[in-house]
């Protein structure tokens, strides 16, 4: 008498659930993750597109190393399936992918969470520090400007005619600020 093999079982890479932590809205993050056939008998995928991942914006399939109704081997056949985050809104979203595939018995799908969270783009305000008045040519003149942060960090901004666009800055109010020079 002969044994019988266990249908395909398809899986994901990356555990359970996929966070692709905070993204500025407007920017896209990318995430690849292998499909893995893991059962003892071939898989065929279903429709793999946007659509047939039923994932809805923010998230979207992107591109993938095999297609729809391709044969995942048995025993650790696979493919990459890369989705990617583009938030439109601040605030958290989540989805699922459902990656339709036959087992070699019947139609099933891999369920995959995946989450990710919109942030505002930073946005700064210059005060208007008037004009620099006459100035000798040779001579330096300083201005000081105060630059108002938005959205989680500090700056510190110097212009002078040797060091334009001098900025300092830091993410958290204990830390040393950080300089860049233009």
């Amino acid at each position: 008498a002969g044994t019988g093999a266990t249908p395909a079982m398809i899986v994901l890479s990356d555990g359970g659930t996929y966070d692709y932590g905070p993204v500025t809205i407007g920017l896209t993050a990318a995430q690849t993750f292998a499909v893995i056939n893991t059962g003892d008998t071939a898989a065929t995928l279903g429709t793999v597109t946007t659509g047939g991942l039923l994932l809805d914006p923010p998230f979207a399939n992107d591109t993938w190393s095999c297609g729809s109704g391709s044969l995942l081997a048995a025993d650790g056949g696979r493919c990459d399936l890369r989705v990617v985050f583009t938030p439109t809104d601040a605030g958290v979203a989540n989805d699922v992918i459902a990656l339709g595939y036959n087992d070699g018995v019947t139609n099933q799908t891999a369920p995959y969470a995946i989450t990710g969270t919109g942030k505002t783009p930073a946005q700064l305000t210059v005060s208007d520090a008037g004009v620099f008045g006459n100035v000798t040519v040779g001579a330096m003149a300083q201005q000081l400007f105060n630059v108002t942060h938005l959205l989680d960090y500090w700056y510190g901004v110097t212009w002078n005619a040797t060091r334009r666009d001098m900025a300092r800055w830091k993410q958290k109010p204990e830390e040393t600020y950080r300089l860049a020079v233009q």
